[in-house]
């Protein structure tokens, strides 16, 4: 109970200190008569108490004037009358210096309108001497009597088996029914029937003394048919020898509370729908920060269950230094009005519970109402946005460099034109053998200069291009015995291609160019030798496919792929490794025009390139080139190449799949595919997690882990620990840089690769193979 007193609360009690009936208990022999507030302290005596004259006492409270043994039993009664409705009596000894007084003393709790507490009356009668001790009776009875009926809440008493014995009149304007009428009626009567077997369970449990008292919300049946809800309180009243002798039942209207929580309910529940499917996420929070509520999107964007951060301060989501600054934002916004987060979009950094940091829009209004402040959030996450504006970015600057270099060799091949021409002439001109030697070194370097502007030509997409249909297959083929002789012994080469026929409308002299091109960079970066592996495919891209590859167009590509176990490189360097004139070699160990001339061939042949790149794993190097024929040309095609084809897609049959990848985007698009495609899907952001769940889900089918992952777990690594829990466990690892026979080896035969990027369709073929394999391997068995 709250016992503090309200400035309200004073006003009405000394409003009632003016009225009649006090009044007239001014200067009853032998009788105190007070009123304090609900902290207890004497606003209004009728005359002094325990021999202190009444200006010592008013404003004051008993510890504070009395000796503290008398004072501790007068403060713990009045304690003990605020708790019961029904008023209090008890005989109270004070001891005194000067000698003890005997007071028989009853309380009276005093109720507002609303029927709250605002204080307590008392009538204090001196039975040290038996003087008017009968007039000091009745007079505190009718006190008595006046209370009960005056109060603002309905009072009953009611008898053990629901009949009431005694009502009040603010009980009988609630139901609206009559005395005479409540008595010929029970409690069960007016219960609604909902409700009475909690009633009466409660009722037994009092009767048999598990509980003192009870307090429910619950629905009347009133006189004219319609439904009153009350908060209830009952207390059982017992004889001098313990026994029941009758209930007191108080009833507090609350029909406009639980109007408008029905009210508040059914508004929620017409937004929750809307919440639960609105694209942006959306959190509520209350003034101190604690997390109010937490819609679908947000916890499919952050990772968490609602029921796990409501509750909980929303700097939860955020990484340093947003973290620290949030509470002290809203503290100074409702100290001062200042608006610096409220009503105001940013840009600032979110996290989420795998600890991940990424990009967010964030937009934050006030809710203005009665109840405690709440702020909202919308969220949307700027991840996807932000890729595509670096990308764009970048592909504007390889626009602005490309015409840039483009322009600079066209320049220079007019120069060189003029120089070579001159030199010409000199040579036909010149006898002298030291003479020609001066000249031909010239026209050498003139050549040299010619070479270095066809690159630049070929970054910027200006060079001249001689395209045909061209069976990329063949010409890697073709191609390996260069290869072998240009890289030297202590390079492994190998080609992996599933199929041969591989045809692509490219100039086959440009792409010779190119791979030979890779193959040395790829040489570079493995001084000690290693392994470079040469693959290609077919792959089709849709439109999520091409959205973060500029100038690319849905449809279908021959990819081929440089992958070699070098040093690698940082995220840093591989942004640049395409723009022209950027090199990590030592100053006249190269151009920096290789890559460049990569990227402008494959752009200026309607394709794409990409650097998968990791320090210490290896690189490698992608060439997207279109597919010169349709899909039923390359079909035809392929059939005409006596290799084994890729089985058909199967229908999943209620698969479970984990997945395991540390990018959250990677993460969430192939969580989503598989979805779709109709498996069941478990995920994990690293290897120690994902091996945390292995023995929680014995239905689980098939493991598809990326390879490299922090957590001091690689895709090898948890592969390997998996095919000790679970040796019948299907794996499929993926990877956008690391060689492939380097990652499998140590793993079972059957431990398949499916190389980023990859296309849905490559997904659901890979899938459909391995489980395809593993059903039938069911069924023989």
């Amino acid at each position: 109970m709250d016992r503090g007193t309200m400035p309200g609360d004073t006003a009405q009690l000394r409003a009632l200190l003016r009225s009649e009936n006090l009044s007239r208990l001014s200067g009853l022999a032998g009788i105190v008569t007070c009123v304090c507030d609900r902290d207890l302290r004497y606003l209004w005596l009728s005359s002094p108490f325990a021999g202190i004259q009444i200006s010592d006492i008013l404003g004051r409270r008993d510890d504070e004037f009395l000796p503290s043994e008398a004072a501790t039993e007068l403060l713990a009664f009045k304690w003990r009358a605020l708790d019961k409705p029904a008023g209090h009596r008890e005989v109270v000894k004070v001891v005194r210096p000067a000698g003890t007084i005997v007071y028989d003393i009853s309380a009276q709790p005093l109720r507002d309108e609303d029927g709250r507490i605002i204080g307590l009356a008392l009538i204090a009668v001196d039975t040290t001497r038996q003087q008017n001790t009968d007039e000091a009776l009745l007079e505190s009875e009718r006190q008595f009597r006046a209370t009960f009926e005056q109060a603002a809440v309905g009072i009953a008493h009611v008898a053990l088996d629901g009949r009431f014995l005694r009502i009040n009149d603010r009980y009988c304007d609630l139901l609206g029914y009559s005395h005479s009428e409540f008595h010929e009626r029970t409690f069960q009567t007016i219960t609604h029937p909902d409700d009475l077997d909690v009633d009466l369970e409660r009722v037994r449990a009092v009767l048999d003394g598990h509980i003192p008292r009870y307090s429910l919300d619950k629905r009347y049946i009133r006189r004219n048919g319609s439904i009153l809800w009350a908060h209830l309180t009952v207390s059982l009243v017992r004889n001098a020898d313990g026994k029941p002798e009758y209930f007191v039942s108080v009833i507090e209207d609350i029909s406009a509370k639980k109007a408008a929580e029905a009210e508040l309910q059914e508004r929620e529940a017409r937004l929750r729908p809307i919440l639960d499917t609105a694209p942006e996420a959306l959190i509520t929070i209350y003034q101190n920060g604690l997390i109010e509520t937490f819609s679908r999107s947000a916890e499919i964007l952050f990772g968490y269950r609602a029921e796990e951060v409501v509750g909980r301060n929303v700097s939860i989501l955020m990484p340093s230094p947003y973290r620290e600054g949030h509470d002290r934002y809203l503290e100074h916004y409702l100290r001062t009005g200042e608006r610096r987060i409220i009503g105001i979009g940013r840009v600032v950094s979110a996290r989420r519970k795998d600890g991940t940091i990424f990009p967010i829009e964030l937009s934050v209004g006030e809710v203005l109402s009665d109840r405690p402040r709440l702020f909202t959030g919308f969220i949307r996450d700027l991840t996807s946005k932000q890729r595509m504006e670096q990308e764009l970015r970048q592909a504007q600057k390889m626009e602005a460099v490309g015409q840039l270099s483009g322009g600079i060799a066209h320049d220079f091949n007019n120069l060189l034109t003029v120089i070579l021409g001159n030199l010409e002439m000199l040579e036909r001109r010149l006898s002298a053998p030291r003479d020609l030697a001066l000249i031909r070194e010239a026209l050498q370097t003139t050549e040299y200069g010619a070479e270095l502007t066809e690159r630049l030509l070929a970054f910027s997409r200006r060079g001249p291009l001689h395209p045909q249909i061209t069976d990329v297959g063949h010409l890697l083929e073709s191609l390996m015995p260069l290869l072998h002789r240009t890289l030297g012994e202590n390079i492994e080469i190998s080609l992996r291609s599933t199929l041969t026929a591989f045809h692509a409308l490219v100039d086959p002299g440009q792409l010779q160019n190119a791979i030979l091109n890779l193959a040395i960079n790829a040489r570079d970066a493995m001084p000690g030798g290693g392994r470079l592996t040469i693959g290609v495919e077919n792959i089709e891209f849709d439109q999520g496919d091409v959205l973060l590859r500029s100038d690319m167009l849905p449809g279908r590509y021959i990819s081929i792929s440089i992958t070699d176990t070098g040093s690698g490189m940082s995220r840093a360097v591989a942004e640049r490794a395409f723009e022209p004139f950027f090199t990590t070699k030592n100053v006249g160990a190269g151009t920096g025009l290789g890559l460049s001339m990569v990227y402008g061939f494959a752009k200026q042949s309607g394709g794409h390139a990409e650097i998968y790149s990791e320090p210490g794993i290896g690189t490698t190097v992608r060439l997207y080139l279109p597919n010169a024929f349709s899909a039923a040309q390359q079909e035809t095609a392929e059939k005409a190449v006596p290799l084994t084809v890729s089985p058909e897609i199967r229908t999943p049959h209620g698969e479970t799949i984990m997945v395991v990848e540390d990018e959250a985007r990677v993460r969430r698009l192939t969580i989503r595919r598989l979805r779709e495609l109709g498996y069941n899907v478990l995920e994990a952001a690293n290897g120690p997690e994902a091996l945390g769940m292995i023995d929680a889900h014995p239905e689980l089918n098939l493991l598809f882990t990326d390879m490299i992952m922090p957590g001091g777990m690689n895709g090898k690594d948890l592969a390997a620990h998996v095919r000790a829990k679970r040796p019948g466990l299907k794996v499929l690892l993926t990877s956008g840089y690391a060689e492939p026979e380097l990652i499998k080896h140590g793993l079972s035969d059957d431990t398949q690769l499916l190389r980023k990027p990859y296309t849905a369709a490559e997904l659901a073929r890979t899938l459909a193979q391995i489980l395809g394999n593993e059903a039938a391997e069911d069924l023989q068995s």
